[in-house]
């Protein structure tokens, strides 16, 4: 998949998926890998930002984004965008960055599986690969409110900067410990992105999914899913205490020591639910 720069230019950057492809046996041990996807050799890893010039291609994906953010873009701008104003992918993603998400995923695939089913999206080579340092290291952080934070590629808060909300949508895995390394770099990339591109954190969130609708966000279109089934994570944990601290009115008052045999007791119609106990 040819990539273009935050300009809108050709890159030398690509990413080659192969009928056939290589694998190589990692060192001081006996497993053999499997390089799934292809890259240049010798040329720095970039974002995934398809080189879309085709003006068919430009046409659809601005149909794309108008058929599923019809009222939201009537709302914010009066109009739906119009794919003659549009050379580039990168245009459109500028044009309607102050009032569309934009996704961030892993690999190209998922970037264009995501555009194809009408959002704005950008790809990642690798889940780290937004740090400008990339990897564990954290000798290369700043500090903030006692928080490390790693740096974030200029290309990557050159493109989020005046966006109006990002939503990382990495893949749902199996395996624990990939799990915990998969959040511990989209939750590190939120922080960036809220430091370095000056997004609210609020609008920051990270997608989660019952990974037997699909590893990853590919996966689960392909499986005829949609994202209405997807849960977004974000800092509202720290809105929702707060605004708790101001709520006066309590539906009951549980008087007890202990309360989880007299909240069973409780008769709640079918069409409440329990958001809150607070002590």
């Amino acid at each position: 998949m040819p990539c273009a720069d935050t300009e809108g230019h050709d890159s030398k950057y690509t990413q080659v998926k192969p009928f056939n492809p290589r694998s190589y046996k990692e060192k001081d041990s006996d497993k053999v890998k499997i390089i799934k996807y292809d890259t240049p050799p010798n040329e720095p890893t970039e974002l995934i930002i398809p080189n879309v010039k085709d003006r068919e291609c430009i046409e659809y994906i601005v149909t794309s984004l108008n058929i599923r953010y019809h009222d939201l873009l009537i709302e914010k701008t009066g109009n739906l965008l119009d794919s003659d104003s549009f050379n580039n992918y990168i245009e459109i993603i500028n044009a309607a960055k102050a009032f569309l998400p934009i996704y961030i995923t892993e690999g190209g695939k998922k970037t264009l599986s995501l555009i194809s089913e009408g959002y704005l999206a950008i790809g990642l080579a690798g889940i780290w690969i937004w740090d400008e340092k990339k990897g564990f290291d954290n000798s290369h952080t700043v500090t903030l409110n006692d928080s490390k934070i790693k740096l974030l590629k200029p290309s990557l808060q050159k493109i989020l900067t005046e966006a109006s909300s990002v939503k990382i949508a990495f893949d749902q895995d199996e395996k624990e410990t990939t799990r915990i390394k998969v959040s511990m770099a989209a939750n590190g990339l939120k922080k960036s992105i809220v430091k370095y591109a000056k997004v609210d954190r609020y609008n920051v969130t990270i997608l989660q999914w019952d990974n037997k609708l699909g590893k990853g966000i590919d996966d689960l279109f392909f499986n005829g899913h949609s994202l209405n089934q997807v849960t977004e994570i974000s800092n509202s944990v720290v809105k929702w205490y707060r605004d708790l601290t101001a709520l006066n009115n309590s539906d009951f008052i549980l008087n007890k020591r202990y309360i989880w045999n007299t909240l069973k007791t409780l008769h709640i119609s079918d069409d409440k639910r329990v958001l809150a106990i607070k002590g």
